[in-house]
């Protein structure tokens, strides 16, 4: 069974604007008629009252005299003459003593006991009963008692209400006619919008439809062909562009192809999609062998087994541990050999909501090479002093401008990135691209390049010039001990060089959520020492704490030492602590807290060794105490010079 929604919901929009207006014109039209009806049906009911009531008072009145007179033939001849009124079914006469006189149509009427109405509404059995005093000179003498029918009244209500609808059919009639008329124009011109319509979806672009007069409809029609003029002219502008953009598309994968480093884009699956040229050339593979399958075919266990998991759990809860961060990770060559290589993950999402991942890959094995000729040097040094001195001091020359060399591409990378030819014409392509999805696209593949390219030279400078301060370390540890070093000895403030540490370390310190804060027994304190050596030990000391601290603090405190001679710099760090078997042998060359740490934290060891000479040069010393798991005290002394920083 069809519904009446659905039903309606098939009707065309004639059928629709006749019913909907016939149906507002028959609203309206049952509202005058209730009112209508209602309201005379009062105004009859009011003189139907009147009526009754002045006709008792006139029959009352008529009868007075002769009731007075206890006159019986008057009374039946007066009452004779009042039923002769149609609308009259029954009339009595009474005096003080009872009935004098009664006549009625039906003679049933006269057995039923009185009982006057006061409105019609209280008529039950098609008689209103009505009643008037015989008063003469304000005494009463008796009454009379009258009934009326009501059937004329019902009558003449009843017709009016048949007039009143007759007359609300006829509206309704004429206004259905005027509104199919109305709605016949009305479709006519919605049809053609409709014909119009589908030869624009067939691919008559630029269709139009006749316009006729200046109404509504009219309008519409007009801003219907304008925007079919619209349309055809922005499909033939997007078929330019399209092909305009196909072949933008083509000169970025011939710039992607000649890039300098291996780039990999996978999906959130871990299928590749791209593999370019250096990519091919690092791993063994063509792009045929690698482009459809899982990219954990490019790496060793276990990495390889883990590697969908990092994705999967991404994907699902957002939270990152390889996207959008560089790491060093192992590479598998299809011949199965292994490599080092340093890689950096960024995701990134196309208008269709596809997630995919591109990774840039640079292989470090010439680095490694590097690194693991270092560790031998440092291996060659234990073997003799004098031979680790020569030779730390002629390889640390060496390597110091390898490794300011290696600095030149990484700062060229970082500060003249779109001066290479390749960016440059890839930025004019993008410049040039008209707008769409496509370019946007573009745009975004553009921008993670831009970013994976310096975030990949951001780190490779800060590694080498974190070499390159092993390197210095190397240096001035060979200067000291061949005795090239030289100190000059003055009054040092104390307060001068604890500030210049704590504002050179103090964003180092908020990078890792820690707080840094130095105080002084007294702001004048002075000590005797070389200026440059005191800030360099400080710094030392200070940026060893902030390294080993994860959370909480690292503080400096100065003040007067006991032995009334010295002043006592004291750094104290929240950080897991040292073993009590290692706190003398940390300050040894090539010493460290142990091999975990050295994997953390890259160095040599030469920080502390080197602080210590330097203090001990001074005429000062350094120890350390500590708790695993609660955190470390570095201790050093230096003598002290001025008045404020022996005094009580």
């Amino acid at each position: 069974m069809i519904s009446p929604k659905a039903y309606f919901s098939r009707l065309s929009f004639r059928w629709k604007a006749i019913l909907f207006i016939a149906s507002i014109e028959g609203v309206f039209n049952i509202m005058f008629a209730v009112i209508i009806v209602g309201v005379m049906q009062s105004n009859l009911e009011e003189q139907f009252f009147k009526r009754a009531t002045i006709s008792a008072q006139l029959f009352a009145t008529t009868t007075s005299n002769a009731v007075l007179a206890t006159d019986l033939a008057s009374l039946e001849s007066f009452v004779e003459e009042v039923m002769r009124n149609e609308d009259l079914l029954y009339a009595r006469v009474l005096d003080s003593a009872g009935t004098l006189v009664e006549k009625a149509r039906d003679p049933a009427l006269l057995t039923r006991s009185f009982q006057e109405d006061t409105s019609l509404r209280h008529v039950t059995d098609g008689v209103f009963d009505t009643v008037a005093d015989i008063r003469i000179e304000g005494e009463r003498y008796g009454q009379v008692q009258i009934g009326l029918t009501t059937n004329l009244l019902g009558t003449t209500i009843s017709m009016i209400q048949f007039k009143v609808i007759a007359i609300g059919l006829g509206e309704i009639l004429v206004s259905a006619f005027i509104s199919f008329l109305l709605g016949s124009f009305l479709v006519r011109r919605l049809v053609d919008l409709e014909r119009t319509a589908r030869r624009i979806a067939d691919g008559d672009y630029g269709a139009q439809v006749v316009v006729e007069g200046e109404d509504e409809l009219a309008r519409t029609a007009s801003a219907f062909n304008t925007m079919s003029e619209t349309t055809s002219t922005l499909i033939t502008t997007l078929e330019e562009k399209n092909r305009s953009l196909k072949q933008t598309s083509n000169r970025l994968r011939s710039i992607l192809d000649t890039a300098l480093n291996g780039i990999v884009v996978i999906d959130q699956n871990g299928i590749i999609s791209t593999f370019n040229p250096h990519a091919e050339e690092m791993f063994g593979y063509t792009r045929e062998e690698v482009v459809g399958k899982n990219v954990n075919m490019l790496m060793p266990e276990p990495t390889r087994s883990e590697h969908n998991d990092y994705l999967s759990a991404f994907c699902e809860t957002g939270i990152a541990k390889v996207i959008g961060s560089g790491r060093e990770v192992e590479g598998l060559r299809k011949d199965g050999s292994r490599f080092p290589l340093r890689l950096a993950l960024s995701e990134m999402e196309s208008d269709d909501d596809t997630r995919f991942f591109v990774g840039i890959l640079v292989d470090i094995s010439e680095q490694k090479r590097f690194i693991d000729a270092l560790m031998t040097a440092r291996a060659a040094a234990e073997a003799g002093e004098r031979t680790k001195t020569v030779l730390l001091h002629r390889a640390s020359h060496n390597m110091r401008n390898t490794a300011q060399g290696g600095l030149t591409p990484y700062e060229t990378l970082l500060g003249k990135l779109d001066k290479f030819k390749g960016m440059k014409q890839l930025q004019t392509l993008l410049d040039n691209a008209p707008d769409s999805g496509t370019k946007t696209e573009l745009q975004q593949v553009y921008d993670a390049l831009t970013q994976q390219i310096h975030s990949f030279a951001t780190r490779g400078h800060t590694s080498m010039r974190h070499l390159l301060e092993l390197i210095n370390q190397l240096l001035n540890f060979a200067r000291i001990e061949d005795g090239q070093t030289t100190l000059t000895i003055e009054h040092v403030p104390v307060a001068e060089r604890v500030n210049n540490s704590i504002a050179i370390l103090k964003e180092k310190a908020e990078e890792k959520g820690l707080e840094l804060t130095a105080t002084l027994e007294h702001p004048n304190m002075e000590v005797l020492a070389d200026p440059m050596a005191l800030q360099e030990i400080i710094l030392n000391v200070l940026g060893n704490g902030i390294k080993f601290t994860e959370q909480g603090s690292v503080t400096l405190h100065v003040s007067r030492h006991t032995d009334g001679v010295t002043v006592l710099f004291d750094v104290a760090d929240t950080g897991q602590g040292i073993p009590e078997d290692r706190l003398v042998s940390i300050f040894r060359p090539f010493e460290q807290v142990d091999d975990a740490l050295v994997g953390r934290q890259v160095g040599f060891g030469l920080g502390l060794t080197i602080t210590r000479k330097q203090i001990e040069a001074m005429g000062g010393e350094i120890w350390a105490t500590s708790r695993l798991g609660e955190g470390s005290h570095f201790l050093f002394t230096l003598p002290a010079a001025g008045e404020h920083s022996l005094q009580e």
